[in-house]
C-alpha cells in the first residue's frame, strides 16, 4: 500500500494498514522545500476518491462488513 501525506491523517492511515491489516505501506511526503506548487482542486478530488478504493479494498481484503 501506498499512502500519500505528512499530515496526521496520512501517518495514522499508514499505521492502521499495518497494525491492522498487517500490510506493507511505505508514506510517501512531500518535500519539506516551499518550492512546489500547491494541489489543483481536481487532483484533490482524485486523491479522495482514490483513497476511498484503498480503505474499501483493505476493509473488504480483511473480510470486515462495516458493523
Amino acid at each position: 500500500m501506498v499512502v500519500c501525506g505528512d499530515d496526521g491523517l496520512a501517518h495514522r492511515l499508514a499505521a492502521e494498514l499495518r497494525g491492522v491489516y498487517s500490510e506493507q505501506v511505505t508514506l510517501v511526503v512531500p518535500p519539506s522545500e516551499r518550492s512546489v506548487r500547491p494541489p489543483v482542486v481536481g487532483r484533490a478530488r482524485t486523491a479522495s476518491a482514490l483513497l476511498d478504493r484503498v480503505v474499501n479494498a483493505a476493509v473488504s481484503r480483511a473480510g470486515g462488513n462495516g458493523g
